[in-house]
């Protein structure tokens, strides 16, 4: 009996991406998908990391809010104003990253050839990003936030999301996300990374990025394999 009730609450628990106190990804028999009212008073076991791999862990419910001003489903009596706390269900397995300095040299050299290759004039340097083994084959992958300062005038600025990976023996540039900074009357974009692990237990790993604007955001569960990208979740919230 014991054994049979402790089986129920284990099917019972949906598995969740959290990202700071909004859940964005929800796992389902067809694969993933952007969270649905059903999730409305779940209850869930989540682990907490950030890119340094700091790890918490916390028991909470989940809670669907219709609005306004838009519809919503956060995790319910907590309020993380640090955005870059990533949150998943059940026994995620993080995989180790290692962060990437703005200063780095390399990868402001990287940012600014990325810049001329899109024939943009105005210097972007790395806003984001983390070194990590996206696909479990023992490489590392690098993906990178690559944008130009805020300052600069919309008509050359813009922010990226890119993943630097081997094809082959060449080091190839994959872009994730482009758009010119200030958007179409938007206001300037930015992007977050945010980690990489075996979310689902599924013995693959994703990794998850934001793009966002002042209007809105867009949050994307992606995963690399055989030297291809593949979107399994996109979770957009604003106007």
């Amino acid at each position: 009996m014991i054994l049979s009730a402790a089986l129920a609450i284990s099917i019972a628990q949906p598995t969740v991406v959290v990202v700071g106190d909004t859940v964005v990804a929800e796992k389902t028999a067809k694969g993933w998908r952007s969270p649905e009212k059903n999730l409305h008073r779940q209850k869930v076991s989540l682990k907490s990391w950030r890119l340094d791999s700091t790890v918490a862990g916390f028991d909470e419910e989940i809670e669907y809010d219709e609005g306004p001003p838009m519809e919503s489903v956060h995790i319910k009596g907590i309020e993380l104003p640090d955005k870059d706390i990533l949150s998943v269900s059940g026994n995620p397995k993080f995989a180790p990253v290692t962060r990437i300095s703005p200063e780095n040299p390399e990868y402001k050299k990287i940012a600014v050839e990325y810049g001329k290759s899109r024939g943009r004039k105005a210097v972007p340097g790395i806003e984001a990003g983390f070194l990590a083994d996206l696909d479990g084959d023992g490489r590392q992958e690098a993906l990178l936030v690559i944008a130009t300062d805020a300052s600069v005038k919309k008509e050359t600025g813009f922010c990226a999301i890119v993943l630097r990976h081997m094809s082959g023996k060449k080091v190839v540039t994959t872009t994730l996300e482009f758009n010119g900074i200030w958007g179409y009357m938007r206001g300037p974009y930015h992007g977050r990374v945010y980690g990489v692990g075996d979310f689902d237990g599924n013995g693959t790993r994703e990794f998850i990025y934001t793009f966002e604007d002042p209007w809105g955001t867009d949050t994307k569960l992606k995963q690399f394999k055989n030297g291809k990208v593949k979107n399994l979740c996109t979770t957009a919230w604003g106007e």
